[in-house]
């Protein structure tokens, strides 16, 4: 407080009379009045808004499908990044290896995932 006062004495100023902070005028316009004045009606359905920055990815099913078969729909649906685990817990799975089955994933099906999201198949050899 004794700060401020000094101050104050060494500007000629107290607090009470002190100037007002600068203001400034904001105006906002909607981004649909702009799109009217120029004679555009901009759109903002939801696949406008999902396009818009990180894309985002819905996972497919591919539970009980062969891991090459589970890597070709993981990669049309456009995840492309792919791993696999065995799905005892023991040691890594090649995604080209032949013979093994998908018996869980991570994400769940159905999430909607951003396009870099990492893929987890956990597979089964077939007959096991």
């Amino acid at each position: 407080m004794l700060a401020i006062a000094l101050l104050a004495a060494a500007y000629g100023t107290t607090p009470a009379s002190a100037s007002p902070a600068p203001t400034m005028d904001v105006t906002t316009t909607s981004a649909a009045a702009v799109g009217d004045a120029a004679g555009i009606r901009p759109s903002f359905d939801d696949s406008a808004l999902v396009t818009f920055g990180a894309k985002k990815k819905v996972v497919p099913n591919v539970v009980g499908m062969k891991f090459q078969a589970a890597q070709k729909v993981m990669r049309a649906a456009g995840l492309r990044h792919l791993s696999g685990k065995k799905a005892t817990g023991r040691g890594g799975i090649r995604l080209g290896d032949r013979g093994w089955v998908v018996v869980r994933q991570t994400p769940a099906a159905g999430k909607r995932v951003p396009a870099d999201t990492r893929v987890m198949l956990y597979g089964k050899k077939v007959g096991e």
